[in-house]
């Protein structure tokens, strides 16, 4: 059952005011799990702590809704997270923003295995989770996994896609990527021989004794 953030209960109490709407969430909860809201909702020297609401002015509602949604429990007391292809690079954007610790570790883990839940996501989906994770400062492993997952589609939308991010990521990007298109085609060269039909161990099919 999905939980009705925008009216207050007695656990959700504090009050996020993002694009002029309000969501109440359990401060608690949220301060356990992110420093981040740990001082936005205790510290003395926070306003917001003692006003018992926050404006977050570069995050859109829809976007923390998906958040809560999929890390907060739910009616039945179901604890998530609740992660999916489609709200992957969304999740470790706002992991890193707003220091979910442990959710932004398990999206790191998730990363560096073999990928299975990205099959049907597009390349441009594809390449928003990379740039996320290499601005969350994911592990290397994780990073390698998606190049090596992002090499497998075309290369000129690759490069189309990864052209308009900001520096120096697109640069950072391209490179890591480019490496396992040249490794997959040197180990094509490498094994494709071209082989002739005639077997010179077959003495009868000589052409000369």
């Amino acid at each position: 059952m999905v939980i009705d953030y925008s009216c207050k209960t007695p656990l959700r109490q504090f009050e996020l005011i993002i694009e002029g709407r309000s969501l109440f969430v359990n401060q608690y909860f949220l301060a356990e799990i992110s420093p981040y809201f740990y001082a936005l909702c205790f510290s003395e020297t926070f306003e917001e702590s003692r006003q018992g609401r926050a404006t977050l002015d570069d995050i859109t509602y829809d976007d923390i809704l998906e958040l809560l949604n999929s890390i907060c429990p739910d009616e039945d007391f179901g604890l998530g997270p609740r992660i999916d292809a489609k709200n992957f690079a969304l999740l470790i954007h706002l992991s890193n923003r707003l220091l979910l610790m442990s959710l932004k570790q398990q999206l790191n883990e998730i990363l560096k295995g073999d990928l299975q839940i990205f099959q049907m996501l597009s390349c441009s989906q594809m390449v928003e989770i990379l740039f996320e994770a290499m601005v969350a400062q994911f592990s290397e492993l994780a990073i390698v996994s998606l190049c090596k997952r992002i090499s497998e589609y075309d290369e000129s939308e690759v490069n189309k896609l990864i052209n308009v991010l900001p520096a120096p990521y697109n640069k950072l990007m391209q490179e890591k990527v480019q490496k396992f298109r040249n490794c997959e085609e040197q180990r094509f060269n490498q094994t494709f021989v071209p082989r002739s039909s005639y077997n010179w161990n077959q003495f009868h099919m000589r052409l000369f004794f």
